[in-house]
Formats: C-alpha cells, structure tokens, sequence
C-alpha cells in the first residue's frame, strides 16, 4: 500500500506502527518526517458488507468540507484504501458512557451531517439487517432461534416508517464512540465515513444513545437536544424503532464476520460477544 501512495516510495523517513481498532479494515500510523498520518488497508469483504467505495469517498468530500472530517491526502480505488492526516486529540473509551456535555456536542455533530446535501448512495438499516442475514446464511453460519420473531418486529418498524413518512437526511450510519475524536483545538472530529448516505437521521440518534450506554434519563434528553426541545409522540416512537433497528444491525453485522473468520482468529470472540450481546438487547427493546 504505501508503494501505491504518491510521494511515498522510497523515503527513508518513514515509520510505521498499526493502530487499534477496527474491526473490518487494517490501520497504520505512518510518520513522515514532521507529518502524521492514518493508512487504512480496506478489508476484503466491503461489498458483502454493503460498502461502496465511491459513495464513502463522496461522503468523505462532504466531511472535509465541513471540517468535521479528517483531510483526505490519497484514496486509492476500487479497493477504497486511503490515507488521512493523523488528529491529534481526545479519544472516547468503549467502556462508559460520555460526560453530558460531550454527548450534547455528538448530538450537534450529528444534525451538522444531518444538514450537508441529501443526495448519493442510499442507506436503509432495514435492507441491511435482510442483507448481513442473507449472506450470514449463504456463509454456512446458524442465525438465532428466534430470528424470525426479531424479522417480525424490524418488518413492523419498517411499515411504522413508512406510515409516519419519516423524512432522509443525509447520515453517518456508525457514529460509534470509536469514530470521534476532540481535536487539539476542541473541535469535534467524525471517522469513518463507510456507511455514509441517504437515510433515516433517528438512525444516528439511536446509535448515539444505544451504542454510547446511556440511560434512560440520558436519552430523553439527547432527544430533546436533537429535536431542539420539540419532542412529540411520533418522535419517540421513531427512535424507539431505530434503536432496535441498531441492535440488530450491529447483531447482524458481528454475527454475518463470525460466519467469515468461522469462529476463528483474532477478533473470532470479539464478533462472537457483539453478535450475543447486540441480539439480547433488541430482545429486551419494548
């Protein structure tokens, strides 16, 4: 890969050191000379994953743009591998969740993308739970007993959906604690821009207050911060349905990388322990 990045073959200067995290590509910390930045080596099963390259690469534009997004100095099609400037800044540990305060400013991130252009690649979760489960069958892997029931309940999200017609806006889709970062100038940074496209905002919304580990009392008010203090009936039921449609994506997507590794190598328990957790949770979802 480094061979592939102009300007960076041969120089004597260069180290490189992998960084953690990161489960579906490979990410390296590359030196050069004063310059820091982040090579990442796109894993082999994006398409499966409903990935497409182009589509992050626009979305990644947007990003930058905004200021929200790293500087992007190489992308490298079509396996979409590409580098951008390392940030230096305050990460967000996996194990609890965000002080009040930082969880009100992902909120404002979250409406920021929410306003760039609704344009590009769609993104639905409710065809990429059928997809990961398809492929995670096609993959010789076993899906939960009670799989159907879990199909039921997203299917009745879905016609909810599309009874309320709830509006697109342009979305992240993994706004994982993992994926921002608080430059040295207190700004807020987005990573990972794989997922990005057209879809339902709530998505978002319920990744912020599912996959972050707030509570109750929390989310209530990260409801209120997102829908700027206006929080009516239809509200609340939307992100009630996307925060299962959230557990059953992240499910999904664990249990369909379990099937590919066949329960072996590095990350084998790690998918194993997601796909478990992430099903119990949309079971106990009301």
């Amino acid at each position: 890969m480094i061979a592939r990045v102009p300007g960076w073959a041969g120089r004597a200067d260069l180290r490189v050191a992998p960084l953690e995290g990161g489960w579906t590509n490979q990410n390296f910390r590359v030196d050069l000379g004063s310059e820091s930045f982040v090579l990442r080596v796109a894993g082999a099963h994006g398409a499966l994953l409903g990935i497409d390259r182009q589509a992050e690469r626009q979305a990644l534009d947007r990003a930058v743009g905004s200021g929200l997004g790293p500087e992007v100095t190489a992308f490298l099609l079509p396996e979409g591998h590409q580098v951008t400037r390392f940030i230096h800044g305050r990460t967000f540990p996996w194990d609890r969740a965000p002080s009040a305060d930082d969880a009100l400013r992902m909120v404002a991130a979250a409406r920021e993308i929410h306003g760039f252009p609704a344009s590009g690649a769609a993104y639905s979760s409710f065809r990429s739970v059928e997809r990961y489960l398809r492929s995670t069958q096609e993959a010789g892997g076993t899906l939960p007993a009670d799989i159907a029931s879990l199909r039921e309940r997203a299917g009745a999200a879905e016609a909810r959906s599309d009874a309320r017609a709830d509006p697109s806006r342009y979305c992240h889709n993994d706004l994982s604690l993992g994926n921002f970062v608080e430059d040295d100038s207190g700004r807020l940074r987005v990573l990972d821009w794989e997922y990005a496209g057209v879809g339902d905002p709530f998505f978002d919304l319920a990744t912020l207050v599912v996959g972050h580990g707030h509570d109750a009392d929390a989310e209530q008010a990260l409801l209120a911060a997102y829908c700027v203090g206006s929080v009516r009936d239809p509200d609340r039921e939307r992100l009630r349905d996307m925060k299962l449609m959230y557990a059953l994506r992240e499910a999904t997507w664990a249990e369909l990388h379990w099937s590919l590794c066949q329960g072996a190598g590095p990350l084998a328990a790690e998918f194993r322990g997601a796909a478990d957790d992430f099903f119990e949770r949309a079971r106990r979802m009301d």
